[in-house]
């Protein structure tokens, strides 16, 4: 299994090959704004290979170096999962990624589970994120009306991570002035 950079070109063919059926329709922002934000240098991709077979893929909202970056979508392909595949892929995500202080992801927030089968799936991503080091914040968002809890992952050990800023940072990258003040809301429940 190896670690590899994408291509713009190969991140179309993973989102429309893959992405538009690994999430909800209404996490999946269209293609022209993941294309915006890579040609503004806040976008990168990684993919996880097992010799030239896409295993899985990993796309990253990147303010810059020195801050954290978002995990935007992390998935294994469909008819590779269960695998330990994607325990391998953050790990070898954090082994190389080391031009940044760590990982922030969104996560659906259980508390919003409309259907006892959402509910599963929620608590099933968050501990398998909570297994491979990642933990939970204080953090919590609402993005175009679906919301989410953060969890980190400080590639430094660091315990002082001040999350709402990382995040408030990543999302100003993302979004004009006028649809973050519309669409984002970052609350901090301490």
């Amino acid at each position: 299994m190896n670690l590899r950079k994408l291509t713009l070109e190969q991140v179309r063919e993973i989102y429309a090959e893959h992405l538009v059926f690994d999430f909800p329709e209404a996490e999946v922002k269209p293609f022209s704004r993941i294309e915006g934000m890579w040609n503004e240098g806040v976008y990168s991709a990684y993919g996880l290979f097992k010799e030239e077979e896409l295993t899985g893929y990993a796309l990253f909202v990147t303010p810059g170096e020195e801050h954290y970056v978002l995990l935007d979508y992390f998935a294994i392909c469909r008819d590779k999962r269960c695998g330990g595949y994607g325990s391998l892929f953050l790990e070898l995500l954090a082994n190389n990624m080391t031009h940044v202080k760590g990982i922030i992801l969104e996560v659906e927030n259980p508390d919003f589970a409309e259907k006892e089968v959402d509910l599963g799936i929620m608590l099933r991503r968050i501990a398998f994120y909570e297994k491979n080091g990642l933990h939970q914040t204080e953090i919590t968002s609402k993005l175009f009306g679906v919301e989410y809890r953060t969890m980190i992952l400080p590639f430094n050990g660091e315990d002082e991570v001040n999350v709402y800023e990382e995040l408030s940072r990543i999302y100003h990258c993302m979004f004009e002035d006028a649809v973050f003040e519309r669409w984002v809301e970052i609350r901090d429940k301490k």
